[in-house]
């Protein structure tokens, strides 16, 4: 595959490090474009938007007509603040895939947060008109550009994309942060509790009801969610670098405190 499909920061990776790598034996996994495309999808929920951006990448090593990875990379780069080369990347999608409703959402939440809602709404309208069925990630689009015009209709579009996909708890995850960056706490908590009621395994959905409690002032809850998304996988850094960041807030309340009486 020749390097414009990789983003410009991958070009220099070495990928004939690896050994073949479709070659499975007993029970090793299969390395072709579907483990690289759940490993990114696994990375980008755990925050990890560089390595999300790496698996994605190598999906499309195996298979170039691999939608939900061009689809995975331009999110890992919206995720990352680089809306310019998340624009670069979906509109070469859109020309491999033509009317790409996933595409066309995306490219109009990209040109929302670029400034442009008018026109961001216009693209997510023609992803609705193309589009063979319903799909969560049309609905988070126009909520995330609705968002930014303060449209009340954003709540409803939130709404939408949990009632299509809402059995995916990584829906419930990405309708909770989306809610949460707008300052709707008490509805990213909606979000967060029924993802739990479904998958409380889940490391992400913990992290997310932390965030959410944090956001309302509860910080005893905010750490008890953190804790836990931190036993479920210790190796996770996000949720320990919350916890630490609240025991050092701690510790300099009770300086000030100490410092206080000290006078």
């Amino acid at each position: 595959m020749k390097d414009e499909i990789l983003p410009s920061r991958f070009r220099r990776l070495e990928w004939d490090e690896r050994p073949d790598l479709q070659q499975g034996q007993g029970q090793a996994p299969v390395y072709d474009a579907e483990y690289f495309l759940r490993e990114g999808e696994r990375a980008f929920y755990r925050r990890d938007y560089e390595t999300a951006l790496l698996n994605y990448s190598r999906a499309l090593r195996f298979d170039r007509d691999c939608e939900n990875a061009w689809v995975g990379q331009v999110r890992a780069l919206m995720e990352t603040g680089e809306l310019d080369e998340a624009l670069v990347w979906c509109d070469r999608g859109l020309k491999r895939f033509g009317d790409s409703p996933l595409l066309l959402a995306i490219k109009g939440w990209i040109m929302g947060l670029l400034g442009d809602t008018e026109k961001g709404l216009g693209f997510v309208d023609s992803a609705f008109q193309v589009k063979s069925e319903d799909h969560p990630l049309l609905w988070l689009a126009r909520a995330g550009v609705l968002f930014l015009e303060e449209s009340p209709n954003a709540r409803h579009c939130l709404e939408k994309a949990i009632e299509i996909g809402g059995a995916r708890w990584q829906v419930l995850v990405d309708a909770g942060r989306l809610a949460l960056r707008y300052g709707l706490a008490e509805v990213a908590l909606l979000h967060a509790q029924k993802g739990l009621e479904k998958a409380a395994d889940r490391p992400e959905l913990w992290l997310l009801a932390g965030e959410v409690y944090q956001a309302l002032g509860s910080d005893r809850q905010a750490t008890s969610c953190f804790a836990r998304a931190r036993a479920l996988d210790p190796r996770w850094e996000v949720p320990r670098q919350y916890l630490e960041a609240g025991r050092v807030g701690s510790r300099n309340w009770l300086v000030k405190i100490l410092s206080f009486f000290g006078r």
